[in-house]
């Protein structure tokens, strides 16, 4: 994807995975769970440059993106009309995580 967001020939935008492969690489503490083990994994096989360079790809990512001459915004996980083109935290987050119905599950986790 790194290689083909550079060419121009794909798009990325960041999800909460990406956040936190990047928290993880910058050595912060994270839960390791069954994917981001997956995704360590893979990256240890990986040669070095690949890791490297991936930090700055991640922070790089947008939350949200254009297409279609602006008739079409593309995020994550959901964008509201009136965030569209903003880039504050709060659209960040929702771009990231989408909306919440300010109810929690048996996991501890909010119900989106």
């Amino acid at each position: 994807a790194m290689s083909m967001v550079a060419a121009g020939t794909a798009y990325c935008v960041q999800g909460n995975h990406e956040r936190k492969l990047s928290r993880w690489l910058e050595g912060r503490k994270v839960t390791v769970a069954h994917g981001l083990q997956q995704t360590i994994d893979q990256l240890d096989a990986q040669d070095r440059g690949l890791r490297e360079a991936l930090p700055a790809f991640l922070d790089g990512l947008r939350s949200h993106v254009w297409l279609d001459g602006g008739r079409l915004a593309v995020a994550h996980a959901g964008l509201r009309e009136e965030m569209i083109g903003r880039g504050s935290g709060a659209v960040r987050e929702f771009a990231l995580y989408g909306e919440t119905t300010g109810e929690i599950d048996e996991f501890g986790l909010p119900v989106r």
